[in-house]
């Protein structure tokens, strides 16, 4: 994910700084290189950018992530990013992405890691919606036993969301982003006290900023399977600290009041995974594992690893579904518009009406969507200028939206301006490392709209 960027060239919609490396200057910078050829930005994550990219030594395609500048002289992010190859290294598991090397160029530091030809699960549950159940206990049991494999080196993920999980396109699930893992041999680099992971998705004693041990992952993933049958996480609200604070004051819902026809079992599984106390929850993966394979045998499905393709129907046919229908990010270029074009997606309708003033005064367009699930299919599939998105709307709040249109090559380079409460200071950072141009603080000062609208759009 990028930082806040300054305006770059272009016609009508700028490219903020990050995604103007993330396209002809990487491509530059690597031709000093012998070994690797840059070929298109492919993602962002919160320490940097991923590039796919041909290593001609491997004779194969692999993907590069690298560190963002103004981190490569950060000697505890560096330790960070050093950590991420050795823990990962350790792990011999054809569900977790493997990763290859560590490089240099040009004062860019970066791994090169296996590519997967996919799309991360999140995406997949926002373009598809809640799993079929056959295909979620494939999905699932393949994160499981990538995760089991990890913690029998005593690695601990910390931080399990659909975002970390990668599905190709046969629907094989890698976990990926072991940044902010630790090894529980080694505990100098990751201390008590320190918040890491992602609000939505973190166990009790993450929110409460005490030890972690393989059995938070236990809850992350139980998480994870509730937004696999249920479409959403089990908790949401208006800021991700107020998310983050849900998993140590409520109970979790029953995925069942989503999706009635989810097993008995697997609902239990939820909330057991759930549990506030981590001596209540399972112990560990493989006994999850087991449940999951005796509930099947039980039932007469076999939830074993083999491919979608020569799987079960069930599995089969909700693969092909799911693939079919994945968003293509467009390359064509668009028609010119005569005038800019802002998407606004805010559920105050004050406030919209309030936006939607200014901007058209600055002689802007203005479209409207009431959530961040619609922000995010409009913004794919539309030709806007400029989003300004609410941190906290339904459904998915400003930020994941953000994070998730840098990944498409349609809005990767679409400015961004998250809106958010006066007093969320930790809903700003997050907004800029998921790749916000800017921030706008409520109550909203519209002479500070105009201004950043003006710059952004060149106006």
């Amino acid at each position: 994910m990028s930082s806040a960027a300054d305006s770059q060239g272009g016609a009508r919609r700028p490219k903020p700084s990050g995604a103007d490396e993330g396209s002809e200057f990487i491509k530059s910078l690597f031709r000093r290189s012998d070994r690797y050829e840059v070929i298109d930005l492919v993602g962002q994550g919160g320490m940097g950018q991923v590039y796919k990219a041909i290593d001609r030594e491997l004779d194969e395609v692999v993907a590069l992530k690298l560190l963002k500048p103004k981190l490569s002289s950060d000697p505890g992010v560096i330790a960070r990013f050093k950590q991420e190859i050795k823990l990962t290294r350790k792990i011999k598991h054809k569900n977790v992405a493997r990763i290859f090397d560590l490089g240099e160029v040009g004062g860019y530091k970066f791994i090169s890691m296996e590519y997967i030809d996919g799309h991360s699960l999140k995406d997949v549950i926002l373009s598809r919606g809640p799993f079929s159940l056959p295909l979620a206990i494939h999905v699932f049991r393949q994160v499981l036993a990538g995760l089991a494999a990890a913690h029998e080196e005593g690695i601990v993920h910390r931080d399990i969301k659909p975002q970390n999980i990668m599905v190709s396109r046969d629907f094989t699930a890698y976990v990926l982003d072991f940044g902010i893992a630790r090894s529980l041999e080694s505990e100098d680099l990751f201390s008590v006290g320190v918040l890491v992971g992602s609000p939505a998705y973190m166990s009790t004693e993450q929110v409460l900023r005490k030890e972690i041990d393989h059995r938070s992952d236990v809850y992350s993933l139980g998480v994870l399977l509730f937004e696999l049958l249920g479409g959403r996480p089990p908790f949401t609200a208006r800021s991700l600290v107020a998310a983050a604070n849900k998993h140590v004051t409520e109970q979790p819902p029953d995925v069942r009041t989503l999706r009635p026809e989810v097993p008995e079992w697997m609902a239990k599984m939820i909330l057991r995974c759930m549990e506030k106390q981590p001596e209540a929850r399972y112990q560990s993966v493989e006994e999850m594992l087991r449940e999951i394979e005796e509930r099947a045998a039980a039932e007469g499905a076999t939830p074993s690893a083999t491919l979608p393709g020569t799987a079960e129907p069930a599995i089969s046919a909700g693969a092909a579904a799911i693939a079919d229908s994945l968003p293509v990010p467009q390359e064509t270029v668009p028609p010119e518009k005569e005038r800019p074009v802002a998407l606004i997606a805010e559920d105050d309708p004050e406030v919209v009406q309030a936006l939607r003033s200014k901007l058209e005064a600055l002689k802007i367009d203005v479209e409207q969507v009431p959530d961040g699930v619609a922000a995010v299919d409009r913004a794919v599939h539309g030709n806007f200028d400029l989003l300004l998105i609410g941190s906290d709307i339904p459904r998915l709040d400003g930020v994941e939206a953000t994070r998730i249109l840098k990944n498409y090559a349609s809005t990767r380079d679409m400015p961004v301006i998250v809106l958010i409460p006066a007093d969320d200071s930790t809903a700003q950072n997050f907004a800029y490392d998921a790749g916000a141009a800017d921030v706008l603080t409520r109550p909203i000062n519209l002479q500070a709209l105009a201004r950043k609208a003006r710059t952004l759009l060149e106006l």
